[in-house]
């Protein structure tokens, strides 16, 4: 989408109209409900009631055809009015699967064919169109771009003539050389290049595809493709390698000197993915040579991408490189046609450019900077800078909300940081380019509404993502957490929470309270000290992963849901196969899921995991109520010989501004056991307060303790206490 502050403030200058060629349908009829939407978008979100004549429509598209003699001669023909418009007329020069009959005799369309017919259509509508713009994707004879001998400059003859026609503006997509348009210096040509779509495609598509320098090495096949290798490569912050065709000069074989040799410079490529990146596959003779010598130097997989997918020689070729497993995907664009046997291979991902191609349409349309309003570097520094504030702020959540400005929450409270409202396709572009950042598929939120991962942005943060829908549109919520484990003193968590957990060695440990109330920090910290005190397996199962561990006296896996394993369920019984000592499992969130925690903690093996209860007798009630009630008396006899304490915490503002948590602290005595097998669990409250010599104490004692310190207001007491009637009595009394 477009930068609709920019678009907002500049007006277009003409209503759109887009007249496409036969072979070029398709591609625009998916621009055209793109631009649709854009347009309805940016009316929405004028402040002004102003909006020029045509400037939302159903459709932009113009019905025109060149239909054709018997003996071959054509005309073109524009079925409505485009008096007074910008038109964009759109051709792909590359579809030879539309024919036409000559005398009888069935032709197929060439590049030829199709440009003459773009200059029908240009001619039908010269004189009429206030502006006349031409978007040929694959420029025509492109690959004659420069002159060595006796030979013809097609494509710079054609530029010329396009020109002299009355065309002010060519679009053109990763021309082969686009020093040809110094032969119309004086008009409108635009360049683009689909970096950023490969990159999307590569990251929804391939499993594990990892975007830092261990793991991924941009190849550039020859000396041509150099400049967009460089480009990838410093987009990335990746190594770059490139082969070098060595040439027969003396021998030329269907009017180019073959091949001889492929010279590879750069380093090794070995255990690493490889992104082979050009212009076009035509034979793929070259490109197909490339992979297989990556593969031979050992490299891990090899990914090609290329702006057209000709296939002028089919596809045998490459399915045979594919079973041989010297080439493992090809991504292409849809700018051009691709033989519909192409798009059923299972190594094939196509890099959709219609959202691009409508942007730019609307983007010229408004006479902006295309620079400004499409670079992906701002797009890129631009959340970098939302990020950062969060950080810098020590906010603990960003929202991104359609409707909303940028949203910070700081100790609790909600901050709006302007007054700039986020439009939907805004929203979405901020999320899915921290899908981009976290090199993680978006297909599960596609599929569910809702999706939890985290990434490390370096120098920075970490940062954990909870992204869903909500009244249609792309949402977020981005949790700030810190690279390095905090210090449980300093975070007001009693020695008892830490020291208790640590001495356990078998058994169930509870960590409860509400979302945001900090037991993910709580359980890092205890974690975190196990590490330094004890020598162990510990393996965590989390979604997502939010604090990352070091080994230090023990060996810590960190699992990742949906990322390392299917689900919770799975993972835990998996881990009971990999040696634990210590198991925490980021949530109890199901009946199959506390089952098996009971049975990996009936095992011998310390579970410490969590739940959004408050209070030890909610915790306990919520666990025997999730199982039938056939099984209930079992689970509670389970569930008494198990438990070792249950730890409850949530953030209480405080007088100074700041959040700071509130606990209750129950561990299970003989008194509290007989309790749980008997159901008697409404009297632990009681056993709890008479036992603080064992460090033991009530949520209600501790916000107690915490307002006769001055930390917390009365109304912050009452409001967060388990027993707030009572509380207020207790208060009162006091006074």
């Amino acid at each position: 989408m477009p930068n609709i502050e920019l678009l907002e403030k500049s007006m277009p200058v003409a209503p759109i109209r887009i007249a496409a060629l036969a072979g070029c349908r398709e591609l625009a009829e998916e621009v055209d409900k793109k631009l649709v939407k854009f347009r309805k978008e940016l009316v929405a979100a004028k402040k002004s009631t102003i909006i020029p004549q045509g400037y939302a429509e159903k459709s932009f598209l113009v019905d025109c055809e060149c239909p054709r003699f018997g003996t071959g001669e054509g005309k073109g023909y524009i079925k409505e009015s485009v008096r007074g418009t910008d038109l964009y007329i759109m051709v792909d020069v590359t579809n030879y699967s539309l024919t036409y009959s000559v005398c009888g005799h069935e032709n197929h369309m060439s590049p030829d064919d199709h440009y003459q017919d773009l200059k029908r259509i240009i001619s039908a509508a010269t004189g009429k169109a206030h502006r006349i713009n031409v978007i040929m994707p694959f420029l025509y004879e492109g690959r004659q771009h420069r002159r060595t001998k006796r030979e013809s400059l097609d494509c710079a003859l054609a530029l010329r003539e396009l020109s002299a026609m009355g065309v002010s503006n060519i679009i053109t997509f990763d021309a082969h050389d686009p020093r040809v348009q110094n032969s119309i210096p004086l008009k409108g040509f635009d360049n683009f290049f689909p970096t950023y779509q490969f990159l999307k495609a590569l990251v929804k598509n391939v499993p594990d595809f990892k975007l830092d320098n261990d793991h991924l090495m941009i190849i550039s096949p020859d000396e041509g493709a150099m400049s967009r290798a460089v480009y990838f490569s410093n987009i990335l912050g990746v190594d770059m390698g490139m082969f070098h065709k060595r040439r027969d000069y003396s021998t030329i074989v269907n009017g180019k000197n073959p091949i001889v040799a492929h010279e590879f410079l750069g380093d090794s490529v070995e255990g690493k993915d490889v992104v082979i990146i050009d212009d076009m596959i035509s034979s793929g003779e070259s490109m197909l040579d490339v992979a297989r010598q990556l593969k031979e130097r050992k490299a891990g997989r090899v990914f090609v991408c290329t702006t057209y997918g000709l296939f002028t020689d089919g596809v045998a070729k490459f399915d045979e490189y594919y079973e041989k497993g010297w080439l493992d995907r090809v991504i292409t664009t849809n700018l051009n046609y691709r033989i519909p046997e192409l798009l059923d291979r299972p190594y094939y991902i196509e890099a959709n450019m219609s959202k691009y191609l409508a942007s730019i349409i609307d983007i010229i349309n408004h006479d902006v900077s295309v620079e400004k309003v499409r670079s992906n570097n701002e797009k890129i520094m631009e959340l970098m800078e939302k990020l950062k504030g969060a950080v810098e702020k020590k906010a603990s959540d960003i929202f991104i909300i359609s409707g909303l400005a940028v949203t910070y929450k700081e100790n609790g409270i909600i901050t709006k940081q302007n007054d700039n409202m986020i439009l939907p396709a805004e929203a979405e572009r901020l999320i899915k380019e921290i899908y981009r950042l976290a090199g993680r598929d978006i297909s599960r939120y596609e599929e569910t509404g809702d999706d939890d991962f985290s990434v490390s942005v370096k120098g920075l943060s970490r940062f954990r993502i909870s992204a869903y829908k909500q009244r249609g549109s792309m949402a977020a919520v981005i949790r700030v957490v810190e690279f390095d484990i905090p210090d449980y003193n300093e975070l007001n968590i009693p020695q008892e929470v830490i020291t208790d957990t640590v001495a356990r060695t078998k058994g169930l440990v509870l960590v409860t309270g509400p979302a945001g109330g900090g037991k993910s920090t709580t359980l890092a910290c205890i974690i975190d000290e196990i590490n330094k005190q004890r020598n162990s397996h510990i393996i965590t199962l989390e979604d997502p992963i939010e604090y990352l561990h070091k080994n230090k006296k023990s060996i810590i896996s960190q699992r990742e849901i949906n990322s390392d394993s299917k689900s919770y369920i799975v993972a835990l019984r998996a881990c009971l196969r990999q040696s634990p000592d210590v198991i925490l499992l980021g949530e109890m969130r199901d009946y199959e899921t506390i089952s098996t925690a009971l049975t990996a903690a009936e095992t011998g093996h310390l579970v410490i995991s969590t739940l959004h209860s408050v209070g030890a007798q909610n915790t306990i009630d919520r666990i025997i109520d999730i199982f039938p009630p056939s099984q209930q008396q079992q689970v509670r006899i389970q569930l008494s010989q198990l438990l070792c304490s249950v730890i409850s915490q949530q953030l209480i503002p405080c007088e100074d501004g700041i959040l700071r948590p509130a606990f209750e602290i129950m561990k299970c005595n003989n008194a509290i056991r007989n309790m749980i097998r008997e159901s008697k669990t409404h009297q632990i409250d009681t056993v709890i307060t008479a036992s603080g010599e064992s460090g033991m104490f009530t949520m209600d004692s501790y916000l107690m303790h915490m307002y006769r310190n001055g930390q917390i207001s009365k109304s912050e007491l009452v409001k967060h206490a388990s027993h707030p009637d009572l509380m207020f009595r207790k208060i009162g009394e006091e006074k």
